[in-house]
């Protein structure tokens, strides 16, 4: 389920090297360096070249994953999923800042909501193409957030996320519960999980 990572193609010449000579440690220098690597997911909806998405992120943090995914597909919006609440395990007004300059040059295509992801849905419309989960990483946090959203994706949407790792075992739990549960194949790799709604 491991693959190797995918260098950022729009990072400089001396960013590609640095990558390259980081790729060796897997996962790990996603989350040193994410604006060098196109998480797998993302490559995976790239690929499949559909144009104008709608896509959802629940846990935009900094922005980092939303700034590679709208350089990489063709997005018609993109719903950015995140409380920011001070004291939070990462999303603060600092980093609703930090992101908002990131994805300054997107903001026709893009939307911030700062909501707990349970009291956003009704913001969003029905018809997602990518929905990337990157939130709170309890079991229960989780399921209810695929529960919740996968209704909301058209057919042949992808439903993805970040973390599916060893060390995040409750997540791993409700992703693998929810496939199960739902009939749908997984696939991942250096951290990333995705399924396909039929």
């Amino acid at each position: 389920m491991q693959h190797e990572m995918i260098i950022n193609p729009n990072a400089t010449t001396i960013q590609k090297i640095v990558a390259a000579t980081l790729n060796s440690l897997n996962g790990a220098a996603m989350h040193f360096f994410p604006n060098l690597f196109v998480r797998p997911s993302t490559l995976f909806v790239k690929n499949g070249g559909k144009r104008d998405q709608i896509v959802v992120e629940i846990g935009t943090d900094k922005g980092f994953n939303a700034k590679t995914i709208l350089d990489n597909l063709d997005v018609k919006m993109m719903y950015l999923i995140d409380p920011y609440l001070e004291g939070g395990f990462q999303g603060s007004k600092k980093a609703f800042d930090i992101a908002k300059k990131r994805l300054r040059k997107y903001q026709d295509k893009i939307e911030f909501i700062q909501k707990k992801s349970e009291d956003a849905v009704d913001d969003i419309p029905d018809n997602i193409d990518f929905l990337y989960i990157d939130g709170y990483h309890t079991k229960k946090q989780v399921a209810m957030e695929l529960m919740l959203y996968y209704p909301k994706m058209c057919s042949g949407g992808v439903l993805a996320g970040h973390d599916y790792v060893a060390m995040h075992i409750p997540l791993t739990e409700a992703v693998v519960e929810f496939k199960q549960k739902n009939k749908l194949e997984l696939q991942g790799g250096s951290l990333d999980f995705w399924m396909v709604k039929p």
